[in-house]
């Protein structure tokens, strides 16, 4: 993961912990979706809108995170991907 990214907006580890329990796929809209997309690009891996609808880009970035925290590539945030995410030092910086 880039460490620049981390460093430059620690703000999306506070999104990381608001998304526990969340089941957000292509589709999903709402507040938890938004909450995604910027914890997503503070990792620097989406670079689209935080407009809150799961769509292709959204589900990319999901994609490549869990491509980066060897994980089944689903494309959903769910509770396997937030565990990893919480439990990789490489991407949490507390």
């Amino acid at each position: 993961m880039n460490a620049e990214a981390n460093h430059l907006n620690p703000l999306w580890q506070q999104e990381v912990l608001k998304l526990q329990a969340q089941q957000l796929k292509l589709g999903s809209t709402g507040e938890s979706v938004e909450r995604l997309q910027r914890m997503l690009q503070g990792l620097a891996l989406y670079g689209g809108p935080i407009d809150g609808h799961f769509g292709t880009s959204t589900e990319r970035a999901v994609l490549r995170l869990q491509r980066q925290l060897n994980l089944r590539e689903t494309g959903h945030f769910d509770d396997s991907t937030y565990q990893a995410l919480r439990s990789d030092a490489d991407f949490l910086i507390w």
